[in-house]
């Protein structure tokens, strides 16, 4: 709740306002915080799972797209409003 609170704070109110560094560094923490404190918790409900070969195929995969597709949104957001948010 924290990671999607502070990330809707961002989006709607701070994305394109000045902020400071200090405020961007407290905006990153607490999304941060949020992110691992979601992955903690979410390792801690689960029980541990043994993965197939196939199945760790298939997390990768979805690791590299994640990551690419956020490269192309801060591509994208960098040509269109010619800043970079964050």
């Amino acid at each position: 709740m924290l990671f999607y609170g502070i990330g809707e704070l961002w989006r709607k109110k701070l994305q394109f306002k000045n902020v400071t560094d200090n405020q961007k560094l407290a905006i990153i923490s607490g999304m941060t915080l949020g992110g691992l404190m979601t992955i903690y918790q979410g390792q801690s409900l689960s029980m541990p799972v043994k993965l197939t070969a196939y199945e760790v195929q298939i997390i990768e995969l979805v690791i590299i797209s994640f990551t690419l597709g956020l490269i192309a949104g801060l591509l994208h957001v960098r040509l269109r409003f010619r800043e970079m948010v964050i």
